[in-house]
């Protein structure tokens, strides 16, 4: 039966038990590590808890810390000009 299973399957993946359900662990290198999915972690809520930070300190601040602000978020993330236009910095910046 197993044979006739490999047989009729174009591309032979790697069942367990011999049931139908695919092997959550393929063999092979996997593409990232958990010691460095954890720092991606840390890092992403790290940037988060720090433009979260920024975020509370706009409605007070004056037009030349709120340069100062758009300057730390564009250095901050990749994704920093959406964050600047969804906080309405793009008229006090450049």
């Amino acid at each position: 039966m197993p044979r006739l299973l490999q047989m009729s399957v174009p591309n032979p993946v790697r069942f367990r038990y011999r049931t139908l359900t695919p092997d959550p662990c393929p063999p092979g290198p996997s593409p990232m590590s958990i010691s460095e999915r954890k720092k991606e972690i840390r890092r992403r809520r790290k940037r988060r808890e720090k433009l979260t930070h920024l975020k509370k300190k706009l409605p007070k601040a004056t037009k030349s810390e709120q340069v100062e602000i758009a300057r730390k978020v564009r250095d901050m993330t990749p994704g920093a000009e959406v964050v600047i236009a969804n906080w309405g910095l793009e008229a006090v910046d450049r």
